[in-house]
């Protein structure tokens, strides 16, 4: 298994919930509408691209050129739900609680991101605001 950095690990286990429900969804379609409210919460948060991804995963498209386009967080999202596809044992555990000590890492990361213009990370700084 690759090894991941506490960035992507701290994504995916905030995200583990969506994730496992990504990959139930993709293999049992009456589990779909389970996932159908989360993807219309994740539209509504501006997460367009990920849902366009989750939408085409549902339809059965499996490569990684799924991941073009998309952001670190997004990309480790999908990363994951491909890898769940394939391995369930890799899946993150959705009853553990993310590390609330790598939060400012992150924030640190995404406000240095945001200096260098990256949008979406200057949104995001500008929505905790």
């Amino acid at each position: 298994m690759v090894q991941l950095s506490d960035q992507e690990q701290q994504i995916r286990q905030s995200h583990a919930v969506l994730i496992h429900q990504i990959v139930k969804a993709c293999q049992n379609p009456a589990q779909r509408s389970k996932l159908e409210p989360m993807l219309e919460m994740a539209q509504q948060q501006g997460w367009d691209d990920l849902v366009r991804v989750v939408r085409q995963l549902l339809a059965g498209q499996r490569d990684t050129s799924l991941l073009n386009g998309l952001d670190t967080e997004d990309t480790v999202i999908i990363r994951s739900v491909l890898a769940g596809l394939q391995n369930p044992a890799s899946l993150p555990d959705p009853q553990q609680t993310a590390d609330p000590a790598m939060a400012a890492p992150g924030i640190a990361h995404m406000i240095h991101a945001a200096s260098r213009g990256d949008s979406q990370a200057l949104q995001a700084v500008a929505f905790m605001a």
